[in-house]
C-alpha cells in the first residue's frame, strides 16, 4: 500500500525516491521470505494506491501504473503482481499494475470490492487453502484466538493446550511435534508466527501487530510526525545515538528506551527484525556472523539516506 501523491509532478523528488526506495524494499523482503522453496513460486502481491480523493483522474493511475511497472518489473517478486483487470482508463476499461482507492468512502468505494474479489480468487488458489488438517488442529487455533491472550505465547503453552485439545492425532506422533506440524502450517497461512531457528522456536506470536509491528514502528518511522513518549526520551537523552539512528545506524542500546515497555522482549525482537531484513548486523570481518548479543550496532535500511546516488529515476506523472 502507498500513496499515489508521492508519485505526482509536484511531489518533493527527494522523498520521492525515498517512497521508491521504501517499495524497492518491500519486493525484496518479500521474495525472500515468501518464496515456496518447492516450486520457487513467490506469495501474490496487490499494489494499492491510496489517497485517490486527490489523486482523481485515470491518466494519473495509468502513468503511476506504468512508472511501476518501468521500475520493479525486473524484480523477482514482480511476477506475483496481481493486476486490476477492471480498471478505468483514459481510454475506457483497462489493466492497472496497482488499485486505486479513496480512503475517504471506505467500503463504498468499488475498488475495495475489486480487491476483496481478487483476494478471494487469488486465496483459493493456493496449495493450502485446500489442505485437510485434523480438527483438533482447529480447536487448538480458536482456542489460540479467544480474546483476552497476550500478544505471543511460548511453545510448551501451545503443546499443552494441544493435549488439552486431543492431541497427538497418531500415537507414533509426540505431542511437541504435531504441535510443530501444526504451527508450521499456520505459520503459512498467517495465522500465527513461529520459527523453527533454536533463538526463535520457543516463541508464538499471536499478534504480530502488536508485538512486532508496534515496536518496530518506533524505529522505522517518520520521527518528527509520530513521536510518542519512548521517541522523545531516546531524542532528549540520548541524543547522538537517536540522531545516528535517523541516519539509518541502530546502537541497540538505544532500544532500551525505544522499547522500555517491553525489556524483556528486547533480544528476541532483535532478532526478528534481523531475520525479516529490518536490521542488518554490522560486522568487523567480512566472515563474521555475530548473534544478537554480541552485535553492537544495526544498519536500518529504510533510514538509510536516499542521497549518495540516484538508484531510480521513476517517470513523473
Amino acid at each position: 500500500m502507498f500513496n499515489m501523491e508521492w508519485f505526482l509532478k509536484d511531489s518533493n523528488p527527494v522523498e520521492r525516491r525515498q517512497h521508491i526506495a521504501y517499495i524497492n524494499v518491500w519486493f525484496d523482503s518479500i521474495a525472500t521470505h515468501a518464496e515456496d522453496p518447492a516450486d520457487g513460486s513467490i506469495a501474490p502481491i496487490l499494489l494499492v494506491g491510496t489517497h485517490k480523493d486527490v489523486v482523481v483522474s485515470p491518466e494519473q493511475h495509468e502513468n503511476i501504473s506504468t512508472m511501476l511497472y518501468h521500475t520493479f518489473s525486473r524484480k523477482p517478486a514482480w511476477s506475483s503482481v496481481q493486476r486490476f483487470d477492471k480498471a478505468t482508463l483514459p481510454s475506457g476499461r483497462g489493466k492497472l499494475w496497482l488499485f486505486p482507492v479513496d480512503n475517504t468512502i471506505g467500503n463504498t468505494d468499488p475498488v475495495l470490492l475489486e480487491i476483496k474479489t481478487t483476494v478471494q480468487e487469488v486465496v483459493k488458489a493456493e496449495k493450502y487453502v485446500n489442505a485437510k488438517v485434523p480438527f483438533v488442529w482447529l480447536k487448538v487455533l480458536e482456542r489460540l484466538q479467544e480474546e483476552g491472550r497476550a500478544s505471543s505465547i511460548t511453545l510448551h503453552e501451545v503443546v499443552l493446550l494441544g493435549q488439552e485439545c486431543g492431541m497427538p492425532c497418531k500415537p507414533e506422533v509426540s505431542v511437541e511435534d504435531e504441535v510443530l506440524s501444526m504451527l508450521e502450517l499456520f505459520n503459512d497461512l498467517g495465522q500465527v508466527m513461529h520459527h523453527p531457528e533454536p533463538s526463535l522456536r520457543d516463541l508464538v506470536i499471536l499478534d504480530a501487530a502488536n508485538y512486532m509491528v508496534a515496536p518496530a514502528s518506533r524505529i522505522i518511522c517518520e520521527h518528527s510526525m509520530h513521536e510518542d513518549e519512548f521517541i522523545k526520551e531516546a531524542r532528549t537523552s540520548k541524543r547522538q545515538l537517536f540522531n545516528k539512528m535517523r541516519e539509518g545506524v541502530l546502537d541497540p542500546d538505544l532500544l532500551q528506551i525505544l522499547w522500555k515497555d517491553r525489556l524483556t522482549e528486547v533480544e528476541v525482537l532483535q532478532e526478528m527484525l534481523v531475520k525479516y531484513g529490518f536490521f542488518v548486523p554490522i560486522v568487523n570481518q567480512l566472515d563474521a556472523t555475530p548473534t544478537v548479543k554480541e552485535s553492537r550496532h544495526y544498519l536500518v535500511p529504510a533510514l538509510l539516506p536516499i542521497t549518495v546516488q540516484r538508484v531510480f529515476e521513476p517517470k513523473l506523472v
